[in-house]
């Protein structure tokens, strides 16, 4: 959830909307409904992150939204983690630890 906060306010603006994408998966990629979306995301993050020791809101960061990377022309990685940690924070989590439950 702290992810689809930073991403799009909660699918609520930019492409995300339109795509039932709130996370900016793919980056982009648009699915058939929001629990498509949901579900697909959730694994990816088991698979893609979690399964490689990415536990930390720092540690997905990386690979997720890596500061420097070709497709944020406007450095706006540069303000993921801590956009996602606030909003971790506001969700009872604690953000510079694992986010494993």
């Amino acid at each position: 959830m702290a992810v689809a906060a930073q991403e799009s306010a909660l699918g609520t603006t930019g492409s995300g909307k339109d795509i039932n994408n709130p996370f900016g998966w793919g980056p982009a990629k648009p699915f058939s409904s929001w629990t498509e979306g949901i579900d697909t995301v959730a694994a990816g993050l088991a698979k893609g992150y979690l399964a490689e020791g990415r536990d930390t809101i720092a540690g997905i960061q990386a690979k997720w939204a890596p500061v420097g990377a070709a497709n944020d022309p406007n450095g706006l990685n540069s303000n993921w983690t801590t956009g996602v940690s606030k909003f971790y924070a506001e969700l009872g989590g604690t953000p510079g630890g694992s986010i494993r439950i």
